[in-house]
């Protein structure tokens, strides 16, 4: 890791991954000792200027304080590589999803994720295309994942892309909505994009959309509404984010406690969400 040697205000301790973006560090910023996020991207791939770490660096900037988006702590370029420092973020849904001895959540946990991914998005009209671990699509209902090969990863590849995203044409708000939608199916244990072509899971997702009911189906129905309510926002302009809300909340006999923590069960020496 030589080519850190030259940033004197954090000490590089670990890698935590790459994608098809970059490589994520875990640091300590030595000024104040506190642990960090340090995520480099290339500012030139094959000769040509990359400007995707500077478009990161200014929605960071413009969506400070937004629910859900990471502070922008530091951002600099060192040796054709763009630096950017945010808060390190020790556990994901997907960390709970893979020490969940179900590999699911419950339908009550499900919603009470949904409600919080359209909050987001309710708060802040102009964030759209929320990534949901878009490079990777599941091959198996136990949780397997196939990476879509880099040189040749596009949109129409990844499971959670919507129909509109894979025939290339603009991505929108709604299919913000749409990703929230496959995403909440999936932590539901629910695998139903799973043709090995991108065209087989186009129709496979053009179906689901027209007809959600046939995949929702036993403890899964309680999402119907909200799924036909966002699949019928395609052929709308304006979206009721209160309504998508009420829909997932007041699924069940008892509401749902939006402001609660989640609730974390001991299991074999760690935490578990269910």
């Amino acid at each position: 890791m030589a080519e850190f040697d030259t940033v004197k205000t954090y000490r590089f301790i670990e890698e935590l991954g790459s994608g098809a973006f970059g490589q994520v560090f875990r640091v300590e910023d030595l000024r104040d000792n506190k642990i960090c996020a340090l995520k480099v991207v290339e500012e030139v791939k094959d000769g040509i200027e990359d400007v995707s770490g500077k478009q990161e660096v200014r929605f960071l900037k413009a969506l400070k304080g937004v629910a859900g988006i990471p502070d922008l702590l530091d951002s600099f370029s060192m040796e054709k590589k763009l630096c950017i420092i945010t808060p390190l973020l020790l556990s994901d849904l997907g960390h709970f999803l893979r020490h969940n001895p179900n590999h699911r959540f419950t339908p009550r946990t499900v919603a009470r994720i949904g409600n919080d991914l359209i909050t987001i998005l309710k708060s802040n009209a102009r964030l759209f295309l929320s990534d949901f671990g878009m490079a990777f699509r599941y091959s198996t209902a136990g949780g397997v994942k196939i990476r879509a090969p880099r040189l040749s990863y596009s949109f129409e590849q990844p499971v959670h892309t919507t129909p509109v995203m894979m025939v290339e044409n603009k991505a929108t708000p709604l299919d913000d909505l749409v990703m929230s939608l496959y995403t909440l199916v999936f932590i539901s244990g629910l695998f139903p994009f799973n043709e090995p072509t991108w065209t087989g899971r186009y129709f496979q997702k053009s179906d689901f959309m027209d007809s959600p009911d046939t995949i929702l189906v036993g403890e899964n129905a309680w999402l119907i509404p909200f799924a036909e309510r966002v699949c019928g926002y395609e052929k709308e302009e304006i979206v009721d984010y209160e309504e998508l809300c009420v829909l997932l909340t007041n699924s069940f006999d008892a509401p749902i406690d939006t402001n609660s923590p989640y609730e974390l069960t001991p299991l074999n020496g760690r935490f578990v969400l269910y």
